[in-house]
């Protein structure tokens, strides 16, 4: 899990990136006071809400899945394309960063799951705790472990809807082709736009 420090680094560097984007269309480059122990190499996704008299409404969710990247570095790119390239929302603008509320995920590296029958697949997938990646041909799907909880999915379902989100057919996790893996994430947010950070 992360530390207070270490989310609270995290969150104000994507609030960095979000501001310093929509000013100029400058992305910003790699802090020089980067903690030692986010130092490493991994996948991270950032979810933005925006909040108003309405309540918390989804205003983008991208990142970058695998550990090919340091975390700063993968971080920077995640907040650049969930708050500009997520195609179901306009970019984010200077008007909305006050009311932007940042989620960061550190993503675990995937792991295959291995089995002798695909059958075995829903028993292998923890509710809430994994997020599937599901690779089928050139097509691949990520979603995040909240989502089965937030829409009520048993693992059957999680599966299924992982492979919608690659694009083959629903039922293609019981196929031979495909390879699904699982992660596990390290989250924090903010309690409101610019305030607290709340690890969990």
């Amino acid at each position: 899990m992360l530390t207070e420090a270490e989310a609270e680094f995290l969150v104000q560097l994507v609030r960095k990136v979000l501001t310093h984007y929509v000013v100029d269309r400058r992305r910003i480059e790699v802090p020089s006071d980067v903690p030692p122990s986010l130092e490493k190499k991994a996948g991270v996704f950032i979810t933005l809400y925006e909040v108003d008299d309405n309540g918390k409404q989804l205003k983008g969710c991208m990142g970058v899945p695998l550990p090919e990247n340091h975390l700063i570095q993968a971080t920077i790119e995640a907040a650049l394309l969930s708050s500009t390239k997520d195609f179901r929302f306009e970019p984010v603008t200077l008007n909305e960063i006050d009311r932007i509320m940042i989620k960061v995920c550190v993503l675990s590296p995937p792991e295959l799951i291995q089995v002798n029958s695909p059958l075995e697949y829903p028993k292998r997938v923890e509710v809430g705790q994994d997020g599937l990646i599901v690779r089928w041909h050139l097509a691949s799907g990520l979603l995040l472990p909240e989502l089965p909880i937030q829409f009520g999915w048993d693992s059957q379902d999680f599966l299924t809807y992982a492979c919608m989100k690659a694009g083959p057919p629903p039922d293609c996790w019981l196929t031979p082709e495909v390879k699904i893996y699982k992660f596990q994430t390290d989250v924090c947010e903010e309690a409101e736009p610019g305030g607290s950070v709340v690890v969990h």
